[in-house]
């Protein structure tokens, strides 16, 4: 019942990953041991893990897929992702959430819409582009990556701070590049 799913934890590295829209929540794996993976709803929290590190069995001769059925305009009070590597690629479903955290480390991460009050997004050598509404807080941390937001509404409506390394940080209009440790905020 999607009305149960008040949070949304996924924690995956090296597999890609895409979500498409449904009726209730599903995963289909390919390539992946089912043991390799949580998926189930604990108390309200949707939880889709790696139990084991992919990256530790080794290369694979086929590359480790997973979809993801969401129903369509969900509404979470938490929606955290975490990929270590890999490509996630959402689908043109709304996810709006009260807190949004995304961590990405060496992967890309893509995503049509979110819609989320309070935003934290951390980039390390991946490339993160989401559209979407950041309503109140948002907070953006790159080192070698991309990370670009589409504003959806004005862009005044926001708050934001950002973190620059060596990559790049666009905020709708705005662009911030480092090659040493720049912060911009803006309200």
């Amino acid at each position: 019942h999607p009305h149960e799913v008040r949070n949304i934890h996924i924690a995956l590295e090296a597999a890609n990953i895409a979500f498409k829209t449904g009726n209730e929540f599903a995963i289909e794996t390919r390539n992946i041991d089912k043991d390799a993976l949580t998926f189930g709803i604990s108390d309200t929290t949707l939880v889709i893990q790696n139990n084991l590190s992919l990256s530790k069995i080794g290369f694979f001769k086929n590359e480790p897929k997973i979809l993801i059925t969401m129903p369509e305009n969900i509404s979470v009070d938490n929606l955290y992702i975490k990929l270590s590597a890999g490509n996630l690629r959402g689908s043109s479903s709304t996810i709006q959430a009260n807190t949004a955290t995304i961590i990405v480390g060496a992967g890309n991460l893509e995503f049509e819409k979110i819609i989320s009050q309070n935003t934290e997004i951390k980039c390390g050598l991946g490339n993160v582009a989401i559209k979407g509404s950041f309503l109140k807080n948002t907070k953006a941390e790159v080192g070698l990556g991309n990370i670009s937001l589409g504003i959806q509404g004005e862009e005044t409506d926001f708050s934001h701070k950002a973190s620059v390394g060596l990559g790049e940080i666009s905020i709708g209009k705005t662009k911030i590049a480092g090659i040493k440790e720049n912060s911009a905020e803006a309200n």
